[in-house]
This record gives C-alpha cells, sequence and structure tokens, in this order.
C-alpha cells in the first residue's frame, strides 16, 4: 500500500572500549622506581595527554625557571612541530599543528630540576654533547619513536599486557573530562577543553570519552590532577 522498505542507515554505534589505568594502576605505576626520565615521561603523558611522539621531541627549552610561574597552578607549553620535529628528524605534534598543553606546577618544578641535575649529569657522564629532547635515556641520547623499551616497561609495572603509552594519554582525557563536568566551579566546555589539550581536529572524536564514561564506577572518577599531583608527590616522599 505505497509502502517501501529502506536501509536503516542510523545504526547503533558501537564504542570500542578504551584501555586507561584505574587510580590503583597509577599508583603503582608512579611510586615503581624505574628510571627518572621514564617516570617522567609517564607522569607527563598522564597529566597533559601527549603522545608519545611528543613525549619523545618535547625540548628542553620549553623547560625554564619555574620562579617566574609561582602561584600558578597550571603552566601553559605551546607544542610547535618545527621545534620538536628537528629532533631525531622525527616526531612532533600530529599533522604539525600548534597547540597549548597545561603542565601542572608542581610536575614543571619537577621537570625543572630534571633539566638542571639529573638530566646535566647524564650527558657528562656519557660525554654527549648538549640535546635538544629534554628527556634522555641512560646513554644521555633522545629515546627512539620506533622504541619499545617504555611501553615493555609500562606493561611489567602496571602487570596489564592490553596497555601502551596511548593508554596513559586516554586515562588523562577521561578522568580530566570526568573532573571537569562535574566541577561546579568550571564554567567552560570541559568538551572543547580536553578537545585543545589532545589536538583533536574534531570534537567527535574527544566524544568517545564521554561514551566511556557511561560504562566506569563513579568512584573510580575523582579530581584527576589534584589525585594525581598528589600520588606523585607521595611517591617522591615530598607529600
Amino acid at each position: 500500500g505505497n509502502q517501501k522498505n529502506t536501509a536503516n542507515v542510523m545504526l547503533k554505534e558501537n564504542v570500542a572500549a578504551l584501555q586507561i589505568l584505574t587510580k590503583q594502576e597509577v599508583k603503582t605505576l608512579m611510586a615503581h622506581q624505574c628510571f627518572i626520565s621514564q617516570q617522567l615521561i609517564y607522569r607527563l603523558a598522564l597529566q597533559t595527554g601527549m603522545r608519545k611522539e611528543e613525549l619523545m621531541t618535547f625540548p628542553e627549552s620549553y623547560i625554564q625557571d619555574p620562579k617566574t610561574k609561582r602561584g600558578k597552578a597550571i603552566v601553559p607549553v605551546v607544542l610547535s612541530s618545527k621545534d620538536m620535529a628537528v629532533i631525531n628528524g622525527q616526531g612532533g605534534t600530529k599533522g604539525n599543528k600548534e597547540r597549548t598543553i597545561h603542565i601542572p606546577i608542581s610536575l614543571y618544578e619537577r621537570l625543572w630540576q630534571y633539566k638542571l641535575h639529573e638530566r646535566y649529569e647524564l650527558l657528562v657522564k656519557n660525554e654527549v654533547s648538549e640535546q635538544k629532547a629534554l628527556l634522555l635515556n641512560r646513554f644521555g641520547r633522545p629515546y627512539s619513536i620506533k622504541g619499545s623499551i617504555l611501553n615493555t616497561k609500562l606493561k611489567e609495572i602496571v602487570g596489564r599486557k592490553d596497555i601502551s603509552l596511548h593508554s596513559l594519554r586516554h586515562t588523562y582525557a577521561t578522568f580530566k573530562l570526568y573532573g571537569l563536568k562535574n566541577n561546579p566551579d568550571y564554567r567552560g566546555n570541559a568538551l572543547v577543553y580536553v578537545q585543545d589539550r589532545l589536538g583533536h581536529s574534531s570534537i567527535l572524536t574527544t566524544q568517545i570519552y564521554l561514551h566511556y564514561l557511561e560504562d566506569l564506577e563513579g568512584d573510580l572518577m575523582t579530581e584527576y590532577d589534584q589525585d594525581i599531583d598528589q600520588i606523585c608527590l607521595e611517591a617522591e616522599g615530598l607529600a
């Protein structure tokens, strides 16, 4: 009777589960006594959401004396592919687009101390000339973007085979989004904030974290920055 069937193109979207670390797994990771630059890479990923390529090519020039930053909760840092791609001739931001990350002041100060002391000692010990990358391996050189040591060590520490450095980026995004959405004092758009920090060209990409929040236990979600800072400070014996 003047009716016809057509295919339904509005099929229900199946969102693949993201691999993120629980709060307890983050505690385990931060408390583990691994090589200092490895620990700082893990912490940077957890607190800024940077990609592996960005962590490997993060310039030492981006970290300056934090005395001028006192009184600030976070330090904005602009990631530029022009600065980062010259390290190892590779790396940089995805799509060569600049973006601003927010580094908590406690982490920024720790990176400054690393730059002054542990990093300097690595260069002297290995008789290596000045390197442009901030975070160096045991031989005083930048980590290889194609290397697997950081992922292998991460799996070993946490005791999970299904995670990688990229899981730390997912962990940051998930907990940060939840924290902002549930913070009555935050007046901005939480989704847009996370999109900007991650460098997603489309907000549709960031929305996958909204789907994932619905499947998580509410007590897994807390004020992310404060929790991570406290965990890291306790691991260093400063709290």
